[in-house]
């Protein structure tokens, strides 16, 4: 395995979503115990890609649990962008668990790169049934993409009650098992406060075990747009608040548009 010292990497902020690009070549199967000694050096990233190059594509992004991630795309894009020294750029950014091609406009603005990208449509969005506390089951909606999964609860009881501590642990516990048992590669659950147009995201990455309540998620404010418009059957257009920022989403019936800004350390 290549040793640590030998991995260059920088630390990028799309949303307070802190995240780990790694520039040196590492084999697929190195990938999650690099990421796992980066994060712990690093206290306040959230998760590590991978960059990579081929002919057909700007860029290419792995990350390192295998998951698909909407922040870490708009920062491949941004960092190529950056590399390149351009101020403007539609970038191509090549996913490549998912073998889809993302693309995204960067543009320059004062001391950060707003990213705009064309999101991957839901394989599917259904209802799933949820054991809560004292035994209570409830129906809530999933939004499956290759890659990642979100259940949103849209419900302001459970908005507030996840920065319980003993709360929290209990939602630890579920998020877990419902990812296993779905034989999921990753999951978040998506609290949604409608009163505040905000979400708190918890997510958990099977393969490399990592679980943050993180302080943005693209791909959880993708999921709730398309959960909305599900709902709504209209155009959905909204500026929804992160724990760390704000991201704003657009879905209609044919496609998803998320945009954010991304900064360099």
């Amino acid at each position: 395995m290549k040793n640590i010292n030998d991995i260059k990497y920088i630390i990028v902020n799309p949303t307070e979503n802190l995240t780990a690009l790694v520039e040196t070549y590492v084999d697929k199967n190195e990938q999650a115990t690099i990421a796992r000694i980066i994060m712990e050096k690093e206290k306040k990233v959230e998760q590590v890609g991978f960059l990579s190059y081929k002919d057909d594509a700007d860029i290419v992004l792995r990350m390192a649990g295998g998951e698909f991630c909407g922040n870490a795309t708009m920062s491949a894009a941004a960092y190529l962008a950056k590399q390149n020294n351009t101020q403007n750029k539609d970038v191509n950014v090549y996913i490549l668990d998912d073998e889809k091609m993302i693309k995204v406009k960067v543009e320059k603005k004062d001391d950060c790169w707003h990213c705009t990208e064309e999101m991957p449509k839901a394989i599917s969005i259904q209802k799933i049934n949820i054991d809560l506390d004292k035994g209570l089951q409830k129906d809530f909606t999933i939004v499956n993409f290759k890659g990642i999964s979100h259940i949103i609860f849209a419900d302001e009881k459970r908005y507030d009650e996840i920065d319980d501590y003993e709360k929290r642990k209990q939602y630890d516990v579920m998020i877990r098992n419902i990812c296993k048992d779905k034989g999921l590669s990753s999951i978040g659950f998506i609290f949604y406060s409608e009163k505040s147009q905000s979400i708190k995201p918890l997510v958990y990455v099977n393969e490399i075990d990592t679980l943050f309540l993180e302080n943005s998620c693209a791909s959880g404010t993708a999921a709730l747009g398309m959960y909305l418009y599900s709902v709504k059957k209209e155009k959905i257009s909204i500026d929804v608040k992160q724990p760390k920022g704000i991201l704003s989403v657009e879905v209609d019936s044919d496609k998803t548009i998320l945009s954010g800004n991304v900064k360099f350390l």
